[in-house]
Order: C-alpha cells, then structure tokens, then sequence
C-alpha cells in the first residue's frame, strides 16, 4: 500500500497546507508561482523514506510515468500514485514515486501507459533524481500486470475493512448480506 511508504510520523500533508493560502492567492503559471512551487518541491524532494521497506517484496499498484522508451516500450519509469503526475501535475513527494525498471522484454507499450499496473519486485530504498522527478526507491527487474476492475474492488473492500477494524474477508462477507447499504458509492 501507498501508505507503507512513508514513514510513521511523516504527513505530507502538512506541506501543501502550510502553503494553501498563498497558492490560492497566486495566479496560476506567474512567476510567483513558479517560484512557490519550487519551494514545495524542495520539501518534497527531502522527503523521508520508509528504511524498514529496503529489501522487501513488495506488489503495488500505481500509474507509469515513462521516463525512456525503444521501439515503443516502456525501458525506465516512475511509478506514481495517480495519473498524470510528473506529466500533467506536479510530482508527488518522493517517498511517492519509485523508479521502476521492469524485466527485459516484459514492460508496457506507449500506447497502454494510461492505465494503472500492478509492479512487484524487490525494493530499494534509494534516492534517485530523474528528468521527470526525484524518486525515494528504486525496483530493478520488475514485473508488470494490468490492474483490473477486481483488483480496484478488492482494494476497496481492504481499505474499508481497515478503516472499520475488521479482517477484508469479514468485509466481503457484510457486502454480501441483504439489506446490507452499499458505503462505497455516493448517495
């Protein structure tokens, strides 16, 4: 999970808010905001990684932002907690971006890089800047899945039972009683 790769105490949070009055107040692409965003960038790029993850297997599911690509496949990228950062938003901080290099020959087309994948591999706990963003861990040899509709309602059902204390199969089982009200759409 995303979560795990900050560490406890951490709240990048608390970055954006300290800078929320002023954002509001600068006009979007001036030079006042360019120069504020480089400031929260600097905070974000010092980010703290989670040391106790280095090592570890992990399977994460995340959005690609290539960084290099051959014959129309993706060679190196960030993996990214949601589409478009690095491209179209500002990076998120780098103990949110992991810079992945799959196993050869079993990467992603170009053209498939909109949809979110599953990486699982070996964890690195490393700093690594990039043309695109600043990276706190580093996966070498990953393998890559397409991340489905079922995967997207599994994690669903993970983090709702977390959040009531219950085991994601007790969770599973609530949503399938009658009568039971469905807490993951809107009313």
């Amino acid at each position: 999970r995303w979560e795990h790769l900050v560490p406890q105490g951490y709240e990048p949070e608390t970055i954006m808010a300290k800078y929320a009055a002023q954002i509001d107040q600068i006009t979007e692409g001036s030079p006042e905001d360019d120069a504020l965003m480089e400031k929260i960038m600097a905070e974000f790029n010092t980010a703290p990684s989670n040391a106790s993850l280095g090592g570890k297997r992990i399977r994460l599911p995340g959005f690609i932002s290539p960084l290099d690509e051959k014959d129309g496949i993706v060679s190196e990228f960030l993996l990214v907690p949601y589409f478009g950062a690095c491209i179209h938003q500002p990076p998120p901080p780098v103990n949110q971006t992991l810079l992945v290099r799959p196993l050869a020959d079993k990467s992603v087309e170009m053209d498939a890089i909109y949809e979110p994948v599953w990486v699982t591999g070996d964890l690195k706990v490393e700093n690594t800047k990039t043309s695109l963003a600043s990276a706190g861990y580093l996966i070498e040899n990953a393998q890559l899945e397409p991340y489905t509709e079922e995967d997207a309602a599994a994690d669903e059902a993970a983090e709702q039972a977390a959040m009531e204390g219950i085991s994601p199969e007790q969770a599973a089982q609530e949503a399938d009683k009658p009568g039971t009200p469905d807490t993951t759409t809107p009313a």
